[in-house]
């Protein structure tokens, strides 16, 4: 089981007449997720979660989304992203990223041996 926390609104410093927010989970294995009373619907069949339309959302605004579903996959966690951009005086652009990767899905409770598992 995964728990996700983060925003509901997006981020922006303007003020928005409309928002509509669609959390895709890649799963219909959704054990709870934060309830607005008339906004927000569980959508098994999609395996999403929609929220809204909210109206006249501020500038800034914020509330707290909660999800908390079944994931069997791979979970990859950044952990450390090198972005490198060379501008040359004859305008070309070269751009490289590098990225360390970590799975931080469910790991094995001790050493993994073939030889056990086909003595089973």
């Amino acid at each position: 089981m995964v728990k996700f926390e983060g925003e509901l609104f997006a981020a922006s410093p303007y003020h928005s007449d409309k928002q509509l927010v669609f959390a895709r989970l890649g799963t219909s294995d959704i054990e709870s997720f934060t309830e607005i009373p008339g906004l927000s619907k569980k959508e098994k069949s999609k395996m999403r979660v929609r929220y809204g339309p909210f109206k006249d959302v501020k500038a800034y605004d914020s509330a707290e989304l909660a999800l908390h579903f079944a994931h069997g996959g791979r979970f990859v966690t950044y952990e450390r992203a090198n972005r490198e951009v060379e501008v040359s005086m004859w305008g070309n652009l070269a751009i490289e990223e590098l990225f360390d990767l970590r799975n931080d899905a469910a790991s094995l409770s001790q050493g993994f041996s073939r030889v056990d598992m086909q003595m089973k």
